[in-house]
Order: C-alpha cells, then structure tokens, then sequence
C-alpha cells in the first residue's frame, strides 16, 4: 500500500471518526439537556405549585380538622379549589398532610379526571409513614418550617414512577407549622419522549455518516490523492536535478492547483533567492525571538486569580491589558496579603522594548518581596523606592507606580501615588470623579523619599478604575488625545447601564480603539477596576435580574442582613415571604428586567424594605383595581408588616415594605 492510499484511508478514517465522536457529543448532551432542561421546569412548577396552594391554605382551620376529624363548607370549598389547580396544571398529586416525627397524617387529598381508575384517594385522618428519601429532604424542611429548597427527583412516584416533588409549609396564626402542601409530577412520559427523540437522531445521523464515508472516500481519490500523486512525483524529480521545466497539467481548480503553480515559480527562482532568504530568516529570528520573549515576560506578570479567602465574595477585581504595536513598559498586579487585606499595583515606565520588559520584571519581584513583610504601607514604599533606585540609578529609568492595600472587612483602601494617573471613583451608582491625593515623584528617581499613605474608605458598590497613560494619551487620525475628561464622560455614560466591572473595562477599551479609529496603539492599555461588594449593616442594596430563578440571591442578602441584625424567628420568616412575593409581583409587572433591592433599619424597631423596578401599573398594583393574584399577594404582605406603599418617579415604581420588630430582636440589632 503507498503512501498516497495510506493518505487516502486516513482522510476518510479522520472525517469518519470525527464525525462519530461529535454525534456521540451531541447525542449524549442533547439528552442531558433536554432531561436537566425538563426536571428544572417541572420542579420549579411543582414548587410554584406548592407554594400557591398553601397560601391559599387556613392553617388555624387545618389545626380544627385535625382535633374534631369534621370537614366543613371552608373544607369543600379548598378541596374544590384543590381539584381545580391539580387538574388545570396538571399535577400528579396534590396533598394536604399534617407532618409528625415518623409518618404524617391525610388533610386532603385533590382529585383529578386524569387520576387512574385504580387510584384510591386518601381521606381526612389517614396516615402514611415517610419513606427513606422523605426522611432524606422533607423531615429537614418541616423541622425549619420551610419551602422545599431544591429540585427533589422521586424514582418511586406511585403508579407513574420518575417524577419531581416540592412542598411548602401552612403556618396557623401563631406562625407554627400546621401542615404542609406536598405537589408530585410525574416525569415518565416526558423522559420517554425524549428518549424516543435521540433514538430517532442516533438513526438518522447514522445514515449521514454511511453516506458521507461513502462521498469522502470517492471526493478524496478523485480531488486529493491523484493531484498529489504527480505534484509529489515531480517533486521528487526536482530534488534530483532531473527536472528544468516544470508543466502544470494539474487543474483542479482550487488549492492544489494554486499549489502545484507556486511550485512551479518557486522551482524557476529558488537558485536565485537561496542567499537573500537565509539573511532574512536570520533577521526574522531575530525579531520573532525578542517579541516572544518581551510578550512572554509580560503575560507571566500578569496576576491569577485571587485565591479563596473570607472576603473574597466582597471585592471583585478585573484587569484588562490591551499590549501595543510595540513592546511596552506596563503593568498591573495584585495578590493576597492575609485574610482580609489585598496588595493593588499599577506600574508604567516611559521607555521600551526588552529592557523596559526586564526592568518591570525586577520592579514587580521588588514590591512583592517588600509587601511579605509586615510594616505600614509609607515604610514598604520607601524600601520599594530605595530598591528601585539601586537598580536603575544612572539609566534614567524611573518607574511610575500607584500601590495600595484594600481592607476587605473595613473597605478602607489605603494608597500612595509615585507620579501615577490618579484613578477614578464612582460612590454608590454617583458620577464618576478623580480621587484627590499627593503624587510623589517616580520610583528611582531619589534614593531616600519619605511617604505619606492616603486612605479612601468604599462602601458597597463604590468602584475604583485604574488606567495608563495609554488610555488617556491615545491619539485619534486628527491628532487629538483621547484625554481624562473623555474618560470620566465615557464611565458617567456607561454608569446607568449598570454594567460589571469586566464588561466596563471592555465598553471603555471599545471606546477608546472607536476614537483612535484602530486597533493598534502606539502604547499599552491597562485597566483595572475594583468594586466593593459589602453592604453595611444598617443598609446594603442588591441588584438582580427580574427572574424569579434569582429569587434565592435575593433571600441570601436578606438573610445575611438579618443575620448580621440578629433578626430572627416569626419577624425572621415573615420578612423572607413578604420579600418573595414583592419580588414576584416585580418580576411578572416589570418591564426593564431588573429589579433593585434596598434593606435598611433607619431605627431599632423597624426594617424597611424596598424594590426599585419600571412596573406596568405602577401605584395602581396596591390597589383595588389589581389582578385577584396580586391583591392577595398584597393583602398577605400588609397583614404580615406594618405598611406596604408604591412610589413612582421618572417612570420607575418602588414597593416600600415597613416590618415593625419584636422587642427583642431590635435590642439585638442595635
């Protein structure tokens, strides 16, 4: 077998393999999808399910049930309203039941035309025993009296199999567990249906794939294997001197035959042009060798990811490096110091090319050394500087930097400017403005400099950006510069879209490469931008999307808040529901797609909660007039708080909750 078959088989082997892996790939991942995509679906139907008929549940009328064994016109009434909403949405079942420690005793149980005509329904009294996976996820959420907190998958649904199941607790007047309201959904024929779906594709693809083997191995003989077979013959043919005058009969009209003529000119001219391609490989080298090792000097100074530490979920920090034509003398760093304080460096030198990539390599190893030791931030810049100095002393290379310390607990950002472009900061979604503060001459430039540390405390969402003379300096086609003030425009235009300090350092590079009308800059860009995550605890915000999958990141914040306020028990539990309906009464009127959040104790006995969003209806969804949904949703916050009340301005509508605390709780909170 030659090689030219060998070729032959391999093409058509590759296509084929590849062909199968990415049917397999999207065969095996198409289920999974579509199962993962389905079990996600009917379990946050199943708990919406829950959640909705046990709102609609008397929980002090469950307890009457319960002690006399006697149904009433309220009873039927709710058993109807069962049937319905089992029927209309389809459930499986849907049951009332009374939780004990090992087994838990029939409320109701809906009814359904769809039910199997074997089913028997269970009665008022009745008791069923838990099974291992109830003992496994519901026992934990009736001891917390709480909603069911994940998507629970049943593989014993009785008479359907695969299913989902969700529930939600039915607090009396005195706010403890009367019951809880158990939804299951059986999941057999959706998984079957999917099933029946990726075999019908596994067919089908199989048939795509006998038909393209059968097409790749005729289009390869015919395009690739005989084309190559007379370009390699007289390749050959020339290595050996045996062949002057190179004939082009190869026509295939596309890159072979391009091929086959480049070989043609090349094999006329290459005697003539050996001498002048050695010296200009030798100067390629050359220059590819200095641009790879400047490039791979300056990636490696670029810092990873912070490591986990206890407050790493209140800093978020981002850097961009946009490197110029050029190699170009900037830089950006930060690093850990201990548990809650984290290092910030910005460098940038005048000069370029391989020594200013070497020089910053020294300056960065110099600072971080400096920082492991533990002294105040004035003492480690005067080292920092002393250092610097040593080195560059008598090659006029000073270095400007702008070095700081952020306390993750305090917020305070403790910071020393050697000559440095002062950042910008943007306080609590206010305008963005340049930080104020002394610039000491660069680093190297005198031996002994004594510093003085500036600090700038940060309060959730404040953002610090940091930017070289490279964003500033970039010069448009008209020789304008793209300048300080063009950038603090550009960040107050983008700073109502709310976007995140990644996509902010992207939006202000666009901008800036849009203004220079290319790519390419004559000097680096650098960015780096901090946000400060951490609310105070009297007061923290929260921005999310009008999604009610998010309605967890919004009980987090609050139950990190209450914590933080020692606010617990009924207070505890009637603010996370009221919170959830205000915010699913948002996200099914909103139509700006997000939703923010304000939690504050303006006095020791009182919680105000408020949800910022641009709502159709605005004032008019506390009123009369609203949906029965909403009004009942309405009606369950007022009765749980002290007042709720709507603000509308500039088009956007905001839902002020006041909660009055228990006595208790306030002394604690304050």
């Amino acid at each position: 077998m030659n090689r030219m078959k060998k070729l032959h088989i391999k093409l058509t082997f590759l296509h084929t393999a590849f062909a199968v892996l990415m049917g397999i790939f999207i065969i095996v991942f198409g289920y999974s999808v579509m199962r993962d995509l389905a079990v996600d679906f009917y379990g946050e139907k199943a708990q919406h399910a829950a959640a909705l008929a046990a709102h609609y549940v008397d929980g002090d009328a469950v307890n009457t049930y319960m002690e006399t064994g006697r149904t009433d016109a309220a009873y039927d009434a709710l058993q109807r309203e069962m049937d319905t909403m089992k029927e209309e949405q389809e459930i499986t079942y849907l049951y009332l039941f009374v939780p004990e420690a090992d087994y838990f005793t029939y409320v109701m149980e809906a009814k359904s035309s769809a039910d199997p005509e074997e089913y028997e329904y269970s009665a008022l009294g009745e008791i069923y025993e838990y099974s291992e996976s109830e003992f496994t996820y519901l026992v934990p959420d009736v001891e917390a009296k709480r909603a069911s907190q994940e998507v629970i998958i049943s593989t014993n649904i009785y008479l359907y199999g695969t299913g989902v199941s969700a529930w939600a607790p039915v607090l009396d007047s005195s706010g403890e567990l009367a019951a809880m309201v158990e939804v299951d959904i059986a999941l057999d024929h959706v998984l079957t249906s999917i099933q029946r779906s990726v075999l019908f594709m596994v067919a089908v693809y199989v048939l795509l794939i006998l038909l393209m083997i059968l097409f790749q191995s005729l289009s390869v003989r015919r395009m690739v294997t005989a084309p190559l077979n007379k370009l390699t013959d007289r390749t050959l043919q020339f290595a050996e001197g045996k062949l002057t005058d190179f004939e082009n009969d190869i026509t295939t009209g596309d890159e072979l035959q391009t091929l086959s003529e480049a070989f043609g000119q090349m094999a006329k001219d290459i005697m003539s042009y050996t001498d002048e391609r050695a010296q200009m490989a030798a100067v390629e080298e050359r220059i590819s060798t200095e641009l790879s090792v400047a490039t791979d000097l300056r990636r490696s100074m670029l810092p990873d990811s912070l490591p986990d530490f206890p407050g790493r979920r209140y800093l978020n920090l981002q850097g961009e490096l946009l490197m110029s034509k050029r190699i170009g003398g900037n830089f950006y760093d930060y690093f850990l110091l201990d548990n809650h304080r984290v290092g910030i460096v910005m460098c940038g030198m005048q000069s370029s090319g391989i020594p200013a990539a070497m020089m910053l390599v020294v300056v960065r190893t110099i600072i971080k050394s400096q920082f492991q030791i533990d002294r105040d931030l004035a003492a480690t810049m005067s080292e920092i500087n002393r250092q610097v100095y040593r080195t560059v002393k008598g090659k006029q290379q000073p270095v400007s930097a702008f070095v700081g310390i952020f306390d993750t607990d305090t917020g305070v950002f403790s910071y020393i400017n050697a000559s440095y472009d002062p950042p910008v900061v943007m306080r609590q979604g206010e305008r963005y403005e340049f930080l104020a503060g002394q610039a000491y001459a660069p680093l190297g430039m005198e031996e002994n400099v004594t510093y003085r540390e500036m600090t700038l405390e940060l309060r959730q969402s404040d953002r610090l950006m940091f930017y070289s003379d490279g964003v500033i300096g970039a010069k448009a086609a008209s020789g304008d510069i793209f300048g300080t003030e063009r950038l603090r425009t550009r960040l107050n235009e983008l700073r109502s879209r709310h976007l995140n300090a990644e996509v902010m350092n992207q939006e202000v590079l666009t901008s800036v490469k849009e203004f220079m009308g290319t790519d390419e800059s004559e000097e680096d860009m650098v960015l780096l931008t901090l946000e400060y995550l951490r609310g105070s605890r009297d007061q923290a915000q929260l921005t999310l999307a009008s999604d009610m999958n998010r309605v967890s990141v919004l009980q987090d914040f609050l139950k990190e808040q209450m914590a933080a306020n020692r606010i617990t028990g009924k207070d505890y539990a009637q603010i996370l529901v009221c919170a959830e309906e205000l915010f699913s009464i948002c996200c099914k009127y909103t139509t700006g797609g997000r939703v923010e959040v304000d939690c504050s104790l303006p006095s020791p006995d009182r919680l105000v909660l408020r949800l910022t969003a641009e709502l159709q209806g605005g004032d008019g969804l506390l009123s009369e007039e609203a949906t029965p949904v909403v009004r009942n949703a309405v009606a369950f916050i007022r009765n749980n708080s002290e007042s709720l009340e709507s603000e509308t301005a500039a088009g956007r509508t905001t839902l002020v909750m006041t909660k009055a605390l228990a006595k208790q709780a306030a002394a604690a909170a304050f």
